[in-house]
């Protein structure tokens, strides 16, 4: 089953741990391996998507923002630290800012145009 963001992020401590399919739009690029994947709504529309370097479908460097898409995934309770650690990645300022207060991440799989 294939959910929007919004639905995910309503029901988020149902799901986390768990793999989703989640749909929408990609809304701004946020570093190399991170996006953030909106629903369209106003409120609980957003969740920021990890990609770690296995990630299968398309790659990093294939996605455009506006791009509709697919994602399936974990979503995980992360902070910045753990997410830097766990992912072996070393985020700039920039990027710490944007994740600064997000407490869910999706870490992706797979990721498919829709």
């Amino acid at each position: 089953m294939t959910m929007d963001v919004r639905e995910l992020n309503l029901n988020i401590a149902k799901y986390a741990g768990k793999q989703v399919s989640v749909s929408g739009e990609i809304d701004d690029k946020v570093g190399p391996r991170s996006f953030i994947l909106e629903s369209g709504g106003v409120f609980d529309d957003e969740i920021i998507v990890i990609l770690p370097t296995n990630v299968q479908g398309l790659k990093p460097e294939q996605l455009r923002e506006d791009a509709n898409i697919v994602v399936t995934g974990t979503v995980r309770p992360m902070t910045v630290v753990e997410v830097e650690r766990e992912l072996n990645w070393d985020l700039t300022p920039e990027v710490e800012v944007e994740f600064e207060g997000i407490q869910n991440y999706l870490v992706a799989d797979k990721i498919a145009l829709q």
